[in-house]
């Protein structure tokens, strides 16, 4: 089965709420060097969604540090670090995530 066919399989697990097997899917995508950013980014929402929350943040991290405008990572990483405890850090990230768009960032200059 090729990386897209994987990674829709994958998809279709996460929004299903069949999280393992979603996990698995992503393991194996991300496992091959030339996996798309996506494959990471789904690879987070799984680990989240299986209480994984700091291997969660260190994923969406690694997401963020190749791509800042992936709002889901932005998402997932905040979300894991509020898990954690770690409140902060999960304030600067999701604003930073809020700014990504210019419809959120008006919302947030009109507070």
């Amino acid at each position: 089965m090729d990386i897209h066919a994987l990674l829709l399989q994958a998809e279709e697990n996460l929004k299903s709420g069949h999280y393992q097997a979603a996990f698995d899917l992503y393991q194996q995508i991300v496992s091959d060097q030339s996996a798309p950013i996506e494959a990471l980014v789904g690879l987070a929402m799984a680990q989240y969604r299986l209480g994984q929350f700091s291997d969660a943040v260190q994923t969406a991290m690694q997401v963020l540090a190749r791509d800042q405008q992936q709002i889901r990572a932005g998402l997932v990483a905040s979300a894991g670090l509020i898990e954690l405890g770690r409140y902060s850090e999960a304030v600067r990230i999701a604003n930073a995530t809020l700014e990504i768009e210019a419809d959120n960032r008006f919302a947030l200059s009109s507070k």
